[in-house]
This record gives structure tokens, sequence and C-alpha cells, in this order.
């Protein structure tokens, strides 16, 4: 298999959504030739579930984060301590 940076980043990028190493190595050549067994597919396919789900709770982290930012910002320009949630 070709060692491109693009198949470097994908493989860091896989590893960081928790992918492990023997399911990342099962996938590679599915990148190359775009072909996939069934098997591999199903697991794919598994990985993505997984990866949106992680998308999801990160976008309630930064919508929970902005909201704090928002009040810490508010007592900085105003001198008054944001009220208890």
């Amino acid at each position: 298999m070709p060692r491109t940076p693009s198949t470097a980043r994908l493989i860091q990028q896989l590893y960081a959504a928790g992918i492990s190493s023997t399911s990342i190595l099962e996938m590679l050549p599915c990148v190359v030739t775009g072909v996939a067994a069934p098997e591999v597919l199903a697991k794919l396919h598994g990985h993505r579930s997984s990866v949106v789900k992680q998308i999801e709770e990160l976008q309630e982290t930064l919508l929970q984060l902005d909201t704090v930012i928002a009040g810490a910002t508010k007592t900085c320009a105003t001198g008054v301590p944001c009220p208890p949630s």
C-alpha cells in the first residue's frame, strides 16, 4: 500500500476517533482499492455510527461551552456575576 500524506492523516484521524489498530488494518485495503468484503463494510458502518455519536456529543459540549463563555464575557464587561444556573 502506498504511504501518502493523506493515508497517514486518515490513519491518525481513525486513531483519534477511537478505532483500534486492528480495525484500521482491516480497512486500509479499502482505502486503496475501494473494495471491501461485506464484514469489513459492516465494521466501517459501525465505526461511522460511533463517529457520528462522538460528533453529536461534542456539539452538545460546544453549546454548553458557548453558554459559559457568553456568561463569563458578560461578567467581565459589566462586573455583574452570572446568576447560578
